[in-house]
Order: C-alpha cells, then sequence, then structure tokens
C-alpha cells in the first residue's frame, strides 16, 4: 500500500480493481451499477474471484421495476445470505437506468454522488 493511501482509499481500490471485471450484461436494462464500501473489511486477495463471481451472480438475479430504476435514487439492491463476500465488502448496491461512461459497476465513496 502506498504511503499516502489509508485503509479506507485502499478499500475502495482494491473494490475498484475487483469489480471492473464485470461486464454489463447486453440483456439487463440496468445502465449503472454503483457500490458503497463497507469500511469495516478489509478486502483479502484470496476473495477476489469468489467476491467478483458473488457480485456478478447477485447483479444477473436482478429485475427492477423500470420506473424505479429509471429514478434519481435508482433501485437499492436487497443482498441475501446466498452473497456472503458481497455483504461482507458492501454496504450499499444501487442500481440505476442511465449508462455512463466508464464500467458498469462504480465503486463510490460515501458523500459521492453521480
Amino acid at each position: 500500500m502506498p504511503k499516502n493511501m489509508d485503509a479506507k482509499q485502499k478499500l475502495e481500490a482494491d473494490l475498484a480493481t475487483a469489480v471492473s471485471a464485470i461486464e454489463r450484461p447486453s440483456s439487463t436494462r440496468i445502465g449503472l451499477v454503483t457500490v458503497y464500501p463497507d469500511y469495516q473489511a478489509s478486502f483479502d486477495d484470496g476473495d477476489l474471484t469468489a467476491f467478483v463471481n458473488q457480485l456478478a451472480k447477485c447483479l444477473g438475479e436482478q429485475v427492477p421495476e423500470g420506473a424505479a430504476l429509471k429514478s434519481p435514487q435508482g433501485v437499492q439492491v436487497n443482498v441475501s445470505g446466498d452473497y456472503p463476500l458481497v455483504k461482507k465488502y458492501l454496504k450499499d448496491v444501487t442500481l440505476y437506468a442511465d449508462r455512463r461512461i466508464g464500467a458498469w459497476v462504480q465503486v463510490l465513496p460515501p458523500g459521492d454522488v453521480l
């Protein structure tokens, strides 16, 4: 970890690297996914593959209602216990209809807005 990077920034960077591997399925109406880190966790590199797989599967199961998806607040995902690593590392997962430039899944620290 670089000397100027604190634990929160490291977690954000680790999660951003992990979620960058998740591609937007062509069949989804979801244009953007934002995730907020749970700063109580410290990312374990050994969890990387399983975390990415669990998050991708969780997102693939989402079928949000169109009007809610298009709202500025988006649709908050209720992550089930089937995805323990998603629950471990993420405090919040929100879906939006609007597509943005950049990755389909984006890590946003608390206080950051779209």
